[in-house]
């Protein structure tokens, strides 16, 4: 997948080629699936129904990333946590495109109670980390070296926010597009809409979490977009732009920041030791309040 703007990822697809190219794989078709028109002879395309099943996949993939965090932090018995996910995760999949899978709030609940089953400890605070960065290296293991399995063994709680955010970030490009430079079109009035219907869903999301005192809901976007004030403007966009800053402003604004390089030439071994001593101040602070 591909936004098109301006960072490292709008180039992802021909580095993808020339990667299998150069390792002899000419056999193997790399397709595009964006909104930019940046390849378009090998453009993959989803139906209305596809971009439908898709959003509600990111809906469930964040309730169940922000639960499962809360819930493997403070679990008993290590393991519960993870099988409870692994379940959930079959199960959704194999529903998609069914009648069960479109049931969002019963489906939301459901989720929710079954990680209420795990016996949980909160005898010992844990500290929260917030992960923050670009896309690809908030969510994937293989990007960001298995950072929130890391922070699992180091007894902390892994925050990350959801993918949904991310999708609102790229749509608001186009209010704000409009509201500062003065952007005319069509396309404004029709993203205002999908933006509208999306942060609905989100609401009815954070608003079924919130019937459970168990977990921490997350923010909902109205609110992220108001951290940024008085820090930084809607106009800085590219790659993840002002969202960085507003999502270290809602994790906390007086939290510790560590930055940690996740290019191919870092070691583990440095990423790991400035994670650590990261944790141990944080967790100095907790003492002395």
């Amino acid at each position: 997948t591909q936004t098109g703007g301006g960072c490292r990822a709008s180039n992802y697809i021909h580095l993808l080629r020339k990667a299998l190219e150069k390792n002899n794989f000419h056999n193997v078709k790399v397709w595009s699936l964006n909104f930019e028109g940046l390849d378009k002879k090998n453009e993959f395309s989803l139906s209305f129904s596809g971009y439908f099943n898709l959003f509600y996949s990111i809906l469930y993939g964040d309730l169940l990333m922000s639960i499962y965090h809360q819930s493997v932090a403070h679990e008993k018995n290590p393991g519960d946590s993870k099988g409870i996910l692994t379940y959930w995760k079959d199960k959704l999949i194999s529903e998609i495109g069914k009648k069960t899978f479109k049931k969002l709030k019963e489906n939301y609940k459901k989720i929710i109670e079954k990680f209420l089953t795990i016996p949980r400890n909160f005898e010992k605070k844990k500290i929260r980390v917030g992960i923050v960065g670009e896309i690809y290296m908030k969510y994937s293991p293989l990007g960001n070296n298995h950072l929130t399995e890391y922070l699992e063994k180091e007894g902390a709680e892994a925050v990350n926010t959801g993918l949904l955010d991310f999708l609102l970030f790229n749509l608001y490009d186009t209010i704000f597009d409009r509201k500062i430079y003065g952007r005319k079109g069509i396309k404004y009035y029709f993203v205002k809409y999908i933006v509208r219907y999306i942060e609905k869903k989100q609401k009815e999301m954070i608003d079924v979490i919130k019937q459970y005192k168990a977990f921490i809901p997350p923010s909902p976007f109205t609110k992220v977009i108001e951290m940024t004030k008085g820090y930084l403007g809607h106009g800085v966009k590219m790659g993840e732009g002002w969202l960085l800053t507003a999502e270290m402003l809602d994790n906390h604004p007086e939290a510790n920041i560590v930055a940690v390089d996740y290019d191919p030439g870092a070691s583990s071994v440095n990423q790991e030791n400035r994670i650590r001593l990261m944790l141990e101040n944080a967790r100095m602070m907790a003492n002395e309040y």
